[in-house]
Order: structure tokens, then C-alpha cells, then sequence
């Protein structure tokens, strides 16, 4: 399984779209809040004296499904985890984004591997605090 951690996630997205119609090209973005609940009483990585959360333990190589097509071989399936002040997943959710097609067998599959994950927690003036990454697994 290739996987690691990408990112504090934040509090706003922007969701892309090219639109293009022979010579004309636009792009359209769209920005939506995200639900506050999800972050509630979590830190964020530009926050001062904070240390982000280091990875402990992994889960073990994902392979593909019996009985998926083959081709979906190398499929990542982008999720965010909020981790709590022991290191633990506490929990997470598939990251939608414009062009990514949803494999509900794959999300599956990577949720209840992204739950064994352990890391060392974030800190800020060297005391525990929960904080929301972006992991990925893959598929091989």
C-alpha cells in the first residue's frame, strides 16, 4: 500500500472546473464552506507552536478486491481523518472532489484500513490537540 499524509486540511475548498467550447476556454471555481462540526476543537497546522501529527503504524499493503476490474489497479482513494489527542482515528471521510469518480467498494476498503492507523498526535505548546489530515491509500 502506498500511502502517506498530505496535508492539514482547512476550512474552505475550491472545487475547478474547465469548461471549453471550441476557441473559448473558462474556468469556473467554486467555494463552499465545509461542515463546522467536523472541525470542532481541532487545531490547525498554521496555528502557533503547533507540531503536526507524525505517522506510528500503518495498515498493511491494500490489494484490490476479488471480483473489481483489474484496471482499478493503482486506484488512491483521498481521505480525511481526524485524529484525536491519543494518535488514533477517530474519524474520517471520503475527500470528493470535480473529476473523481467514487468506488463505494474501494472507500470502503480504505476506510477500515485508514482506521488502524496510529500516530503520534499533534501538539501545540507540547500538549496533545486533535487535528484533521489528508492520508491516502492505494490500491496495488
Amino acid at each position: 500500500m502506498s500511502s502517506r499524509i498530505l496535508s492539514r486540511v482547512g476550512v474552505v475548498v475550491f472545487a475547478f472546473l474547465v469548461v471549453s467550447s471550441g476557441t473559448n476556454t473558462r474556468v469556473l471555481a467554486q467555494q463552499r464552506q465545509l461542515d463546522p462540526a467536523w472541525f470542532a476543537g481541532t487545531v490547525r497546522l498554521s496555528a502557533p507552536d503547533v507540531t503536526p501529527p507524525t505517522v506510528l503504524r500503518r495498515a498493511q499493503k491494500q490489494t484490490l478486491p476479488v471480483g473489481l476490474d483489474s484496471n482499478l489497479r493503482g486506484t488512491v482513494v483521498p481521505l480525511d481523518a481526524r485524529i484525536g489527542t491519543d494518535g488514533t482515528v477517530e474519524n474520517l471521510r471520503v475527500f470528493e472532489y470535480g473529476g473523481r469518480v467514487s468506488v463505494p467498494r474501494l472507500d470502503e476498503e480504505a476506510a477500515a484500513a485508514a482506521k488502524l492507523w496510529q500516530f503520534r498526535p499533534a501538539r501545540q505548546n507540547g500538549v496533545p490537540v486533535p487535528m484533521i489530515v489528508r492520508i491516502e491509500i492505494q490500491f496495488e
